[in-house]
């Protein structure tokens, strides 16, 4: 019995080693959610995000944003559209608010546009592109690379979809009430489909989601055109930037 005994502790053993031997680095994950996403060639969605942010007595807020994500890539650019509408209200300050805002981003591939209608004042510029904001997953990991520290904490599931959980902790959490973030990627296409921030309590501070996903969903070129509603001047901000 003794011998049966250490035969199945050594078996176990062996399989605990073979796992932790076969277990996906960061930078290994990183790799495949780029070749991914690089198979995809466009996708539609919705998205959400809710925040419950508790500074002080004087300082709380909570928000909802609520829309709609086009994406599709043509050659080496990625083409981006976000139209949304938020809800935020709370106290910052000690003085009561309450705000509405609808905005559309869109990515071009050259210009990077924001058009923004907050109580009926419509704000417009354009900036340079930028493919970390347009859910590219090779240079969103850049990104993260630049101010936190990334870690693969595990595999969930998202809508049904396999995921990858990662783990980010900034290397400057002073003045941040963000402590680490926790995001779920799409084996299947790279997408981050679930971000939940948390604070130095473990309190969950927001969450996004990404769902109603369409892989390879037909999209119009023109809804990546963007064009100033009638009236509302189009700042160029590009030119002051690097």
């Amino acid at each position: 019995m003794m011998r049966l005994s250490r035969a199945l502790g050594a078996c176990v053993l062996c399989l605990a080693c073979g796992r932790w031997a076969a277990a996906e680095t960061i930078e290994e994950v990183e790799k495949k959610l780029v070749e991914a996403q690089g198979k995809l060639k466009s996708y539609t969605a919705k998205t959400k995000t809710t925040q419950d942010l508790d500074m002080s007595e004087e300082s709380k807020i909570k928000s909802t944003d609520e829309g709609t994500i086009e994406w599709m890539r043509v050659g080496d650019k990625t083409l981006f559209r976000q139209d949304s509408k938020s809800m935020t209200s709370g106290k910052l300050g000690g003085k009561e608010m309450k705000e509405e805002l609808t905005q559309t981003i869109i990515n071009d591939g050259q210009f990077f546009y924001t058009l923004s209608d907050q109580g009926g004042q419509k704000t417009a510029y354009k900036t340079k592109a930028d493919d970390s904001m347009t859910n590219d997953a090779k240079q969103m990991f850049a990104m993260m690379r630049e101010d936190h520290n990334l870690k693969l904490v595990g595999d969930e599931k998202v809508d049904g979809a396999d995921c990858y959980v990662v783990e980010l902790v900034p290397k400057q959490t002073e003045g941040n009430p963000v402590v680490k973030n926790i995001m779920s990627f799409r084996k299947d296409c790279g997408i981050a489909v679930k971000t939940v921030g948390k604070d130095k309590n473990d309190k969950v501070i927001f969450t996004n989601t990404t769902t109603d996903i369409k892989l390879n969903a037909e999209i119009a070129r023109d809804r990546f055109e963007f064009k100033a509603p009638e009236g509302v001047e189009l700042m160029d901000m590009s030119k002051e930037q690097p």
